[in-house]
C-alpha cells in the first residue's frame, strides 16, 4: 500500500474514508466488468486486504487502528462481491448480480448510493 494512502487514512474521519473507499470500489468494479478483468481486480482486492492487515499489526495509536478495522471488514465484503460476480460470469454493469449491490457514486460533488435502479441521495 502506498504511504500516502495510509497517511490519508490517518488524516481523515472514518466516515469519509469508508465512503470514499466504497465509491472507488464501485468505479473499479464497473471498469473491471467492462474490460473483463474481474479476476485481476480480485487479486488487487486480496493485496489490499493483506496490506491493511499488515498495517494494522504495526505499532500505532488506537484511533488509527479503529480506522483500519472497518476498512478490512469492508475489503473482505468487497472481495466476496467480486467473487460472486466472477462466479456468475457477469458481462455488463446492468446485470442483476451487480445492480443488486449497494453501490456508491460521486456525481457533481454529491454522493449517491444506488441499489437496483434506485438512488439514495
Amino acid at each position: 500500500m502506498r504511504k500516502h494512502r495510509i497517511q490519508w487514512i490517518k488524516t481523515w474521519f472514518s466516515q469519509c474514508i469508508l465512503t470514499t473507499s466504497q465509491s472507488y470500489f464501485s468505479q473499479y468494479v464497473e471498469k473491471a466488468i467492462e474490460t473483463s478483468t474481474l479476476n485481476e481486480f480480485n487479486e488487487k482486492c486480496n493485496d489490499y486486504i493483506d496490506e491493511l492487515v499488515e498495517n494494522i499489526k504495526k505499532k500505532q495509536n488506537k484511533l488509527d487502528k479503529l480506522k483500519l478495522s472497518p476498512l478490512i471488514v469492508l475489503g473482505v465484503h468487497e472481495r466476496s462481491v467480486v467473487n460472486k460476480l466472477i462466479n456468475s460470469k457477469i458481462r455488463n454493469i446492468f446485470e442483476f448480480e451487480w445492480i443488486s449491490q449497494l453501490r456508491t457514486y460521486v456525481e457533481d460533488d454529491n454522493i449517491f448510493v444506488r441499489c437496483m435502479q434506485t438512488n439514495y441521495p
